[in-house]
């Protein structure tokens, strides 16, 4: 149970930031800018919301787990998440 548990967070923390960080390349580019400013928080939402799966599946893994271990340094196809498939 607890590793279903882990793999889902990881699967929404996964698809948030690689959400926000496709979002986060409009940055700037928007022709209004209040359409500009609107993408750039809807970014930083995903942003916050990875951070906070990750921090979640990384207290429910323990051990020298941490957000960023989570997020960038588990190894090339670990990720998971519904934009790549």
């Amino acid at each position: 149970m607890q590793h279903g548990v882990i793999d889902y967070t990881l699967y929404l923390a996964d698809s948030a930031l690689i959400l926000g960080q496709r979002n986060g390349d409009w940055c700037g580019h928007g022709p209004i800018i209040e359409q500009d400013i609107a993408i750039t928080n809807i970014t930083l939402d995903l942003i916050g919301q990875a951070r906070s799966f990750y921090q979640y599946a990384a207290s429910l893994i323990g051990g020298n787990a941490t957000e960023d271990s989570l997020a960038y340094l588990r190894g090339d196809g670990r990720a998971s998440c519904r934009e790549r498939v």
